[in-house]
């Protein structure tokens, strides 16, 4: 599992996940809103994010707070 920020600032959201199966798949998830952006984030103040994962039979459900 690998969780990281995006450096782009346009049309991309910011927050990713990504984890890897025994086969070695990739399956990436965004993680907020559209109106969540990267300068959001990178405004040189601090944020208190919090996220929750639930493994279910058709992938991984994420939630974002």
């Amino acid at each position: 599992m690998r969780l990281y920020l995006s450096k782009s600032t346009t049309n991309v959201d910011p927050l990713w996940i990504e984890f890897a199966n025994p086969s070695g798949i990739l399956k990436k998830y965004s993680l907020g809103s559209a109106d969540f952006l990267a300068t959001t984030v990178a405004d040189s103040n601090w944020h208190h994010y919090a996220i929750t994962m639930l493994s279910k039979s058709s992938g991984v459900q994420t939630r974002f707070y």
